[in-house]
């Protein structure tokens, strides 16, 4: 394996801990960034996308529910509906993950 590989490997890896740090604080969506990976990268090669799109795009669907690390376990382990209040500070969470990416 060559130097590109390693570093893209050892990407791959950083980002899946990150995934798992998600998956501990919110476990209704265990795993759910790794399916999200598989299926995005699934669908990129289907379109025939170029090796470096594909990679980009395996990248992003990890990370999209990083922001997810700053809203509260109340409303994240919530086991009934969210109040709209609730729902206001769930939708930030990608604000959140643009500004840790």
């Amino acid at each position: 394996m060559g130097k590109a590989g390693t570093i893209y490997n050892s990407y791959i890896e950083i980002v899946q801990t990150l995934d798992r740090i998600i998956d501990v604080k919110d476990s209704y969506t265990f795993s759910h960034a790794t399916r999200a990976r598989q299926y995005a990268k699934l669908i990129a090669k289907k379109m025939e996308l170029e090796k470096d799109i594909v990679r980009r795009i395996e990248y992003a669907s990890l990370m999209h529910d990083i922001g997810k690390v700053g809203i509260s376990e109340s409303i994240l382990k919530k086991d009934y509906c969210l109040t709209e209040q609730e729902k206001d500070v769930m939708k930030v969470h990608p604000i959140i993950g643009y500004n840790i990416i």
